[in-house]
């Protein structure tokens, strides 16, 4: 797995896997009804809100924001990690109507090795964006704009760490446990096109959800009503991500370790 051609090929069962129509309908239906329950709950505990002092304050409601932000990890790492199990181990679509998020001992190393990764990237990134605005700063005083271009650096480059060390999810799916250097080791050569592969599968939903808003836009005069439609579609186009992303990281690490 060492070159551009052999990256994209797992596009084709990528695509294959992910738009079946059926397995999109029993990955998807229970998860994006869970989102949905705490986007209605949100509207009813809302997690901006102006604060009743003399001045005009918004205030964020933490609890809410909180269950918000646990309930998307939640679903979107149970999401992910069943998609890979399907794609290691085979599905249980026969037997099982919907798939349904739950707790469980796999789903608590997954995470664990999920924030091993998001650590792991972001110290690098950090070390890395702060060491070469340094030596920019060295030659090119940036003077009271030094942290800005560090924090602008560092944001840069997590992304690609993220990708270099990405192989260390379906990894744990599959049951075996590496390093983010092994990760690093089998992505050397071919992150450039992983991150245009990533990039693809996140902008064709997000293209998605644009066209919905332009069409719905220009031929419906009810905000709120299209705002809802938009809403609902950018949810879809979520978890259609990570479906993507979890079947590709999985086809492309079986295929690495079967070159080897």
């Amino acid at each position: 797995m060492s070159n551009s051609v052999t990256t994209f090929l797992f596009i084709k069962p990528t695509l294959a896997f992910a738009c079946n129509v059926k397995r999109l309908i029993h990955l998807m239906f229970v998860p994006f009804t869970m989102i949905f329950m705490v986007l209605l709950l949100e509207s009813r505990f809302p997690l901006f809100y102006l604060a009743q002092t003399a001045e005009i304050k918004m205030e964020i409601n933490l609890y809410m924001l909180f269950f918000i932000g646990f309930s998307f990890l939640f679903v979107v790492f149970s999401l992910m990690l069943y998609v890979q199990k399907i794609i290691f181990f085979g599905e249980d679509i026969k037997t099982k109507k919907f798939f349904v998020p739950f707790f469980s001992k796999d789903l608590f190393h997954y995470v664990l090795n999920a924030s091993y990764v998001f650590i792991n990237a972001f110290f690098f990134a950090l070390i890395l964006g702060v060491f070469i605005t340094s030596v920019l700063n060295y030659f090119l005083p940036m003077s009271s704009k030094i942290n800005l271009y560090r924090v602008m650096a560092t944001g840069v480059l997590f992304p690609y760490f993220i990708i270099r060390f990405s192989l260390c999810l379906p990894a744990s799916c599959a049951g075996e446990k590496i390093r983010f250097w092994t990760s690093w080791r089998m992505t050397r050569r071919i992150s450039p096109f992983m991150a245009l592969i990533y990039g693809m599968f996140l902008l064709f939903p997000l293209t998605f959800v644009a066209i919905v808003y332009a069409f719905l836009g220009s031929m419906i005069g009810n905000e709120s009503f299209v705002f809802f439609i938009v809403n609902l579609a950018s949810l879809l186009s979520l978890f259609f991500s990570c479906v993507l992303y979890a079947s590709y990281s999985a086809y492309l690490y079986t295929g690495i370790l079967t070159e080897k």
